[in-house]
């Protein structure tokens, strides 16, 4: 596994790659949030032809100077495909990078394969999450200043974690690009995306539960579901060789 850095159009991003690169159909690991390419290690490391990007704001890749949202990521990752001369990619995204993969496709159709793992993209309503961030800005004003009163900052990070945003607490310096990326709904576009797709999913998913699966798979045009029993969202630390049994499958499933 080589470890290097590539700067386009003036932004450093750290990859991985395996020692010898074949550039037909390669596989592209796009890591999900708040994470980086090394933790998609036990996937790739299976391969003996990949490539792993850390997202930019993620691992040791730069930070964007302003908000990105899902077309720049995707933009980004075409930078790589063409500065590579990688013909027809297969990607490969697991929740965050899952959403990155159907933008590409969206907009660049010419990608072999997409095999998303627990991908997120979609903004299904949510009572509880309602009912929470209703609670949270009614009970505001009865602290005594902003947002930056501790007491009132402690009392957010519970709610949140309640609702299960912990990843809008963590965002850091990444807050915008957050916000930006949970607005943005996948949704409305599936039905356009003619690329072959593999969905792999731990059952006990909570991040993005079972229910996003089977819409993907529904609503995708050329989809097709795979459940990893007793695994959560990151299906391939609980049950690493059921999700890299069916990585090599679908790699090699033409």
């Amino acid at each position: 596994m080589r470890h290097l850095f590539i700067t386009l159009n003036g932004q450093t991003l750290s990859y991985y790659c395996s020692d010898q690169l074949n550039l037909q159909n390669t596989p592209i690991f796009l890591h999900g949030w708040g994470s980086e390419a090394q933790h998609l290690k036990i996937l790739f490391q299976s391969l003996n032809n990949y490539l792993a990007i850390d997202l930019p704001g993620f691992g040791q890749s730069q930070l964007p100077n302003t908000p990105w949202g899902l077309e720049e990521y995707a933009e980004m990752v075409k930078l790589v495909v063409n500065t590579f001369q990688i013909k027809s990619p297969i990607l490969i995204g697991h929740s965050f990078g899952g959403s990155i993969a159907l933008q590409y496709a969206l907009k660049f159709p010419q990608v072999k394969k997409l095999i998303l793992i627990d991908s997120a993209g979609l903004r299904l309503p949510s009572v509880k999450k309602s009912i929470f961030l209703l609670l949270t800005k009614l009970i505001k004003p009865l602290f005594t200043s902003s947002v930056n009163n501790p007491l009132y900052k402690k009392f957010r990070n519970t709610f949140y974690r309640l609702i299960g945003s912990e990843d809008f607490i963590e965002a850091g310096p990444r807050t915008e690009i957050f916000k930006k990326i949970i607005a943005y709904n996948l949704r409305p576009f599936l039905p356009l995306i003619n690329t072959e797709t593999i969905l792999i999913w731990g059952a006990n998913d909570w991040a993005t539960p079972l229910k996003h699966a089977h819409i993907f798979a529904k609503e995708l045009p050329h989809a097709k579901l795979e459940i990893i029993p007793k695994a959560g969202h990151f299906c391939f630390i609980d049950q690493p060789q059921a999700a890299t049994t069916l990585l090599i499958q679908a790699l090699n499933d033409n």
